[in-house]
């Protein structure tokens, strides 16, 4: 903020001599248009004038990258609602893409699953999901999917993938418990074998799991 008030002075003291450089290239002229003054005089009075004119363009400049600064200064929620956990302490350096707060709102809740890798590829932004709560029994919800992860998370390799109720319920907390269920066209079905996360295991070759043979 020091910085910005700094270049406003700046700029208002520039301002204030471009005027009276333009006052006196106005004097000059006259008087130059009246052979009362040189040539010399005239050119010295213009350059007077426009270098004072420049000075103002490169201190409004100056200005704008102050002000562009200071605006990073502040961090602006896209919704309103509450912080629920400050992840950050004051004068604690950020680096880009950190979180600073954690904020809880109801305006758009949302919910985040994590995908396997077989199915990721078949998520796209925009498609409808359904979505049930545990403490909420006989509930379902429309969302839409809004975001699918690109980078895997874990040794499962699973993708985060965040869907947005369509509507709001007063019952729904942030922190519940949820089930997400997408909807897939035939076409993509085949026939895989389902085995639980924890039957999987994993080296160097990859991940992998036990048969058992009669």
């Amino acid at each position: 903020r020091l910085q910005v008030q700094q270049a406003q002075a700046s700029l208002e003291s520039a301002r204030a001599q471009a005027r009276n450089a333009s006052a006196s290239y106005d004097r000059v002229r006259q008087l130059y248009e009246n052979n009362n003054a040189s040539r010399n005089d005239l050119d010295a009075a213009r350059a007077a004038q426009e270098s004072a004119e420049a000075q103002v363009r490169a201190l409004e400049k100056q200005l704008e990258l102050a002000n562009s600064q200071l605006s990073y200064t502040r961090i602006t929620a896209p919704v309103k609602g509450d912080i629920a956990a400050v992840d950050r302490e004051v004068n604690e350096n950020v680096q880009a893409g950190q979180s600073i707060v954690q904020l809880s709102s109801d305006a758009q809740m949302e919910v985040e699953v994590a995908i396997p890798e077989i199915l990721i590829a078949r998520l796209r932004e925009g498609q409808k999901a359904q979505v049930q709560f545990d403490a909420l029994p006989g509930k379902e919800f429309a969302a839409t999917i809004t975001e699918v992860g690109v980078s895997s998370t874990g040794f499962a390799t699973t993708f985060p993938v965040t869907v947005r109720l369509d509507r709001n319920d007063p019952d729904i907390r942030p922190g519940m418990a949820a089930e997400v269920g997408f909807n897939f066209s035939l076409s993509d079905q085949k026939e895989r074998f389902l085995v639980p996360l924890v039957a999987l295991g994993e080296d160097r070759q990859g991940r992998f799991v036990y048969v058992v043979e009669p």
